[in-house]
């Protein structure tokens, strides 16, 4: 058997949702598009200022959280608490959470996620130039997958 791509595919779309290039958000420049999904939408962004535990000049993942998801008003602590138990797993096969704010973008309060940015193809990438991935790579994967849960 083989690992065939399903219908669900991500997909990315430069400046989605107004974002451009160069923006910022806190003490972070974003810098590109990565994808987007159903919680948010994820950008290569760089810290320009000092933003502990992040050095400035870090690349980094940050998850521009839908607001709608933390409108409650514990919303952003509840972020934030899991951000901070997200940010204890520290495994080689698990990218880090770094922490959770807002910050003021576009005149209102942005909920968003720092993690750690992992520079290398996705999935997707892989099965557009496979089209299919052979059975032994799938366990392979699993496995690594299975080492960081």
């Amino acid at each position: 058997p083989m690992f065939r791509r399903s219908g669900r595919i991500l997909r990315v779309h430069q400046g989605a949702g107004g974002v451009v290039r160069g923006e910022r958000l806190g003490p972070y420049r974003l810098e590109a598009e990565l994808g987007s999904g159903g919680m948010g939408t994820v950008y290569r962004a760089r810290a320009v200022e000092p933003a502990p535990p992040v050095a400035v000049g870090t690349t980094v993942a940050l998850k521009l959280v839908h607001p709608h998801l933390v409108t409650r008003a514990d919303g952003l602590a509840r972020l934030r608490r899991e951000a901070e138990l997200g940010g204890r797993v520290v495994h080689a096969h698990v990218g880090r959470t770094f922490g959770a704010d807002a910050a003021d973008f576009g005149g209102h309060a942005q909920p968003y996620l720092v993690m750690e940015y992992v520079e290398g193809r996705t999935l997707n990438a892989l099965l557009d130039e496979l089209h299919h991935v052979p059975e032994e790579l799938c366990w392979h994967i699993g496995r690594e997958v299975v080492k960081g849960l």
